[in-house]
């Protein structure tokens, strides 16, 4: 079990890149107002939504799973988490994060491979078992997540990635919104209590 403190830094670093995430924001949007002029700061975009986004998604996990959960690799293109619980198949995790500072959309979801067997101990880089798809507040605290199975996810219209069908350009439901087609939102599991969850007020 990690300390507690531990959590209080990361999430105290959280809240203050989110001041300065929303008064960047602020800057940047009165540069895109005057075309006219050289432009000091590029045009508005998430940069470390996802590593923040994959904070809260491993402490959920951590909360719900009775086992070992693990961050992937780079090499892991697939998957983020990877859960180990006693006497049960090995459990890959893909996580993808918006928030309220951008329009939703994620980067590239792409189709998993053929499953790993039973007993088959490579881990297949391009797997997951699960997508979690994280909506964030705009001081970067989680405010819903959507987990989809891949069943739940219609690859019909994805384009090739290096060898893989992908999705791109797809938008997660915000809580109260609305999200890409593609998705299956009413048979995702919601849950939009994380934090309580997690104990934190």
């Amino acid at each position: 079990m990690y300390p507690e403190s531990e959590h209080t830094a990361i999430e105290r670093a959280i809240g203050d890149f989110a001041v300065a995430y929303g008064a960047l924001e602020k800057l940047q949007e009165q540069g895109a107002e005057d075309d006219n002029r050289e432009l000091l700061l590029p045009r508005k975009g998430d940069q470390k939504t996802g590593l923040i986004g994959e904070y809260w998604a491993m402490r959920y996990a951590r909360l719900i799973f009775k086992g070992t959960v693990t961050f992937g690799h780079h090499s892991q293109k697939g998957w983020d988490l990877k859960v180990a619980t006693p006497d049960e198949p090995i459990r890959y995790i893909q996580v993808k994060t918006a928030s309220a500072f951008g329009e939703g959309k994620v980067s590239p979801i792409c189709e998993p491979t053929v499953a790993v067997k039973d007993g088959d101990k490579r881990e297949m880089p391009n797997y997951w078992d699960e997508l979690w798809m994280l909506w964030m507040n705009e001081r970067l605290l989680p405010e819903q997540l959507w987990r989809l199975k891949p069943e739940n996810i219609t690859f019909d219209h994805a384009r090739l990635i290096d060898g893989s069908r992908c999705l791109t350009g797809k938008i997660i439901r915000r809580p109260g919104g609305s999200g890409s087609e593609c998705f299956a939102w009413d048979k995702a599991e919601a849950v939009t209590d994380i934090r309580a969850k997690l104990g934190i007020a």
